[in-house]
Order: structure tokens, then sequence, then C-alpha cells
């Protein structure tokens, strides 16, 4: 009822006074217009406080700026499906237009985004995926790339001779998984190199600097070491700084921020293999939007990676992770 009075009375000002009040009118209520057309999209990372997912989630805000959606960025504490399984039922809870979603596990993931896309949002995977896939598209790194690359530029080190353990987080991470598959299928070709053990810290740095100290222990001849994720690269860094083998045990990590560029200028790390989250974050929020503005949608897109060694640091060092927008 007051609605209906209020009504009432700004008609019989607009006929007793006109035009001018109209085009206040009209003027005042355009923003309005506007914010209601605006698109929410909710990105859930793997884990928050991460540099990678870090650029990531900047990537998807500046995105969402140039195309008028409103992106907010949420995530885990730590990076397990137990721990992301909540985010995503919150986010499922509050009902934004789309969700840009890392899954922390190919199959604990489905049913909570299965669950999402129930209720009429529209799901983009990003950087790791479900299996088997879900949502209108996905949009990860070339891991298959990553792990050739790994293998490679450590080849190159090592010069085609040694052993190696490998370092990740766990059994059943998509993009990891992939990674170690093609760096043992492109190890193949150098038949004086071979792994010695994959070991998996949980993202857990602690962890990683436990697990490589008694493998050191154990291999006094260990030739190298490669990492499929910054977490245990932090880990591996620290351990080879512990046990005085930095240099001496050839080190190719994934991913890396100031800190590994750091280290990589010293001579702790030989090499990075480096992804390009930024580019990830904004191509997953233009999926989103054309999924909600009608538009086509792209089809599966792999964002390619670049190693990072003392030899090109000119040229590939801006692709360091940053730790702020």
């Amino acid at each position: 009822m007051p609605r209906m009075k209020h009504v009432l009375a700004t008609a019989a000002v607009l006929a007793a006074g006109g035009a001018a009040m109209a085009a206040t009118t009209s003027s005042a209520q355009a923003p309005v217009a506007r914010s209601a057309a605006a698109k929410n999209i909710t990105v859930v990372l793997g884990v928050t406080g991460f540099q990678y997912y870090v650029a990531l989630g900047c990537g998807a805000q500046a995105e969402g700026k140039t195309l008028g959606a409103n992106v907010k960025v949420e995530g885990p504490s730590a990076f397990s499906a137990t721990a992301q399984i909540p985010v995503v039922n919150s986010v499922t809870a509050s009902h934004p237009d789309a969700a840009i979603v890392a899954p922390d596990d190919v199959k604990a993931l489905i049913s909570p985004l299965q669950q999402m896309i129930a209720g009429g949002i529209k799901l983009v995977e990003v950087d790791t995926a479900t299996t088997p896939a879900l949502g209108v598209t996905q949009v990860t790194s070339n891991n298959a790339q990553a792990g050739a690359l790994g293998a490679t530029t450590l080849a190159k080190i090592m010069h085609d001779k040694g052993t190696i353990l490998i370092v990740s987080t766990a059994a059943g991470v998509s993009t990891e998984d992939l990674r170690i598959k093609q760096f043992l299928a492109v190890l193949k070709r150098y038949p004086k190199m071979h792994v010695i053990s994959t070991q998996y810290d949980n993202a857990n740095p602690e962890m990683s600097v436990s697990e490589v100290s008694g493998v050191i222990s154990a291999h006094p001849t260990l030739g190298a070491i490669y990492t499929t994720n910054l977490l245990s690269t932090e880990g591996v860094e620290t351990a080879l700084k512990q046990t005085h083998d930095a240099g001496k045990i050839k080190f190719v990590g994934s991913d890396g921020a100031a800190a590994q560029l750091a280290d990589l200028k010293a001579n702790v790390m030989q090499g990075i293999i480096l992804q390009m989250p930024f580019k990830e974050g904004q191509l997953a929020v233009q999926a989103a939007y054309d999924s909600l503005t009608g538009k086509t949608v792209p089809p599966p897109t792999q964002v390619g990676v670049v190693a990072l060694t003392k030899s090109n640091l000119a040229t590939n060092s801006k692709f360091i992770y940053q730790s702020h927008c």
C-alpha cells in the first residue's frame, strides 16, 4: 500500500509539472537497471594464499571489470577436497549466475559440482578438472606440455644421465597426474636417466622437506629432483638448503613466484616450469560470461607453459607469478 501511494503521488506531480521531473526520474533509475543486468561470477580456487591461484584470481577479476561482471574470489585454506567441498556448497547456496571452480580432486568434487549445475549455475572448470569433466567448458594449462618440458629441461641440465626423484601433491590431482605421466613418457628418450621414486606431500611443504631429506640420505648419489607444483617446490628448496645439496642435486620445479626466481639466480634451482594463471583466469571468466549471454562458449582450452632458466631470464622472467593484484 505505501508503494501505491507513492506511485499515485508521482503520477500527479508529473501531470502537473512535468517534463523536468520525468527526466530526473529516468536518470535516477538507469544505474539500477545496469546493476541488475550485471552477471555475478564466483571463482573457487584450489587453495587461498598460493601465488599461482592469486594470479589466477587476479586475471579473473581483471576480466570481470572489462566485461562489467561482478567477480568474487573464494577458496579453502588447504588444498584438499575435504576443505574445498564446503566452499563449493556455500557458493551453490549463494546462487551466483556462474561459478569457476578449480577442483581439488578428480572424483570427490563431482557430486558437489553436479549439485551446483542442477541449481542452475553455469560452471567452468579451471586449472584442474573432474573426470569426467563437468560444466560448459574447461580452461587448463597444457599439463602434458608442462611434464614434457620438465623432462627435457632436466635432461639438458643433467647431460642426459642420472637418477631423479619426483615430488607431487597427491594421486588424483588431474593436472599433476598428467604432468608426471608425460614427464615419464618423455624420459624414455633418455636411457641413462631414471626415476627412483615419486613422493606425495599432500600440498604440505614441511612434509616435502622431511621426505626429500630422507630420500637424499638413502640415495647419496641422487642426481636431480622434479616437482609438479609450487608447494612441493617450496619444500624441496628448503630441503636442499638444509642438507647443503643445493646446486649439487639439480632441481627443476613447477611454478614459481619471487622466492623461486631468487633461488634460480642463486643456483638452488636450475629451472622453473611456469604456467600462465592470469591468462587462465581471464579466459575462464570470458567463457562463463559467454555462457550467460547466449554467445558461443569456447571448447576446452589449454594455455601454454614456458621453462625459465638462467639462460632466458631476460625473456621469460615476466611469467613469474604475482603475489597480489
